[in-house]
C-alpha cells in the first residue's frame, strides 16, 4: 500500500511540483504565497501590508485579520483545501515558520514549526491591536540560495500589490537598502499613468465564476505590454494575458497605437492549471476563450465606443 503523506510532507519530498522548481523562480513563488495568503485576508478591510526582509529572512505583517480557527486547522490536520495550500507551502518549505493572528476582541492564535514541524516558540511582537503577522525563513536544504530574491524584485512585488488593491498602504523595508510607502487610490488606473499611459478602459466583469478586472492605456512606445495576475499571484502569460491582448488589439484597430495593459483574474483555487513547471503560464480549458468574449463585449459596449 501507497504511504499517504500529509500535505506539509508531500510538498517537502516534491517542492517543485508545488512551486516551480527550487532556484530563484521557486524562492519567488515562496513569497508570491505569502501575498496570496494576506489577500485573503485584506477582504477583512487592512489598511496596510508590511514587509521587512533581513538576510534570509522575512516578516509580513498587516491589520487584516486572517480566519484563525480555519487556519491553524489548516496547519494542524491532514484535512486542507486549496485555499489554505499557499500559506502551508510556505509553512512546508521554510526551516522557521511563525504565524501570528491577534483578532479584534483580543483573543490570539499562535503556530511555530521548522522544517515542516511544529514546535514551541514566543509570540513575535507585543499586542499592537488586531491583525495578522507570518515569518519565514526559507529552507537552506531545500532551495539553491535563499538570497536569491532581490529587494529590486520585492519593491516591483509590493508596488504591483497596491495596484491590486486599491487604497491598501504597502511598506517595504528591505536589507538591500529599498525601501517602499505606497498607496494607489484608484489601482490600475494610478498604475498605468505611473508608466506615462494615457489611461483608456478600467473594467470589472465576469465570465461564469471568474472575476476579472482590466484595464490599458495608450503609450509612447510602439508594441504592446501585458501583467497578468491569477488570484493576485503574478502569471506572466496564458490564457487570461492572451485574451486581454486579443481584446485590446481589436478594440485599438487597424492602427496599432503602442498600449500597455493590465489583467486580473479571480477563480477557484482547484480550478487553476499551468503549462509546464514553471507556473509561469496559465491553462485552464475553456478558459481563453469566455475571457476573450467577455473582454471583446465589455470594451465595445456602447458607453465604451466613443473612447477609441
Amino acid at each position: 500500500m501507497a504511504e499517504k503523506l500529509t500535505f506539509v510532507e508531500a510538498v517537502r519530498k516534491r517542492p517543485s511540483m508545488y512551486i516551480g522548481s527550487t532556484n530563484r523562480l521557486g524562492l519567488a513563488h515562496l513569497y508570491e504565497y505569502v501575498m496570496s495568503a494576506f489577500l485573503e485576508g485584506l477582504q477583512a478591510k487592512a489598511t496596510f501590508i508590511r514587509v521587512k526582509r533581513d538576510r534570509g529572512e522575512a516578516t509580513v505583517s498587516t491589520d487584516a485579520v486572517l480566519p484563525a480557527e480555519a487556519t491553524l486547522a489548516a496547519l494542524t490536520t491532514s484535512d486542507t483545501s486549496p485555499s489554505d495550500w499557499p500559506l502551508l507551502t510556505v509553512a512546508a518549505l521554510s526551516s522557521r515558520f511563525a504565524l501570528d493572528i491577534q483578532s479584534d476582541d483580543g483573543g490570539w492564535w499562535a503556530w511555530r514549526s521548522e522544517h515542516g514541524r511544529a514546535v514551541a516558540g514566543e509570540p513575535l511582537r507585543a499586542s499592537t491591536g488586531p491583525g495578522t503577522i507570518v515569518s519565514f525563513a526559507p529552507d537552506a536544504t531545500i532551495f539553491e540560495d535563499v538570497n536569491a530574491v532581490t529587494g529590486a524584485w520585492l519593491q516591483r512585488r509590493m508596488t504591483e500589490l497596491a495596484m491590486l488593491t486599491p487604497g491598501l498602504r504597502v511598506e517595504l523595508d528591505d536589507v538591500d537598502g529599498l525601501q517602499l510607502h505606497l498607496t494607489w487610490p484608484n489601482g490600475f488606473t494610478d498604475w498605468l499613468a505611473a508608466q506615462e499611459v494615457e489611461v483608456v478602459q478600467d473594467v470589472s466583469t465576469q465570465w461564469q465564476a471568474v472575476r476579472i478586472h482590466a484595464a490599458f492605456g495608450y503609450s509612447r512606445t510602439p508594441g504592446n505590454t501585458v501583467l497578468g495576475f491569477v488570484n493576485g499571484v503574478r502569471v506572466a502569460g496564458g490564457h487570461h494575458v492572451e485574451a486581454l491582448r486579443s481584446a485590446v488589439n481589436g478594440f485599438v484597430g487597424p492602427t496599432r497605437r503602442g498600449w500597455v495593459g493590465v489583467i486580473s483574474i479571480e477563480m477557484e483555487h482547484e480550478r487553476v492549471r499551468f503549462e509546464g513547471p514553471t507556473k509561469e503560464v496559465l491553462r485552464v480549458e475553456g478558459l481563453g476563450d469566455g475571457l476573450r468574449e467577455t473582454l471583446v463585449a465589455a470594451l465595445t459596449s456602447p458607453e465604451r465606443e466613443r473612447l477609441r
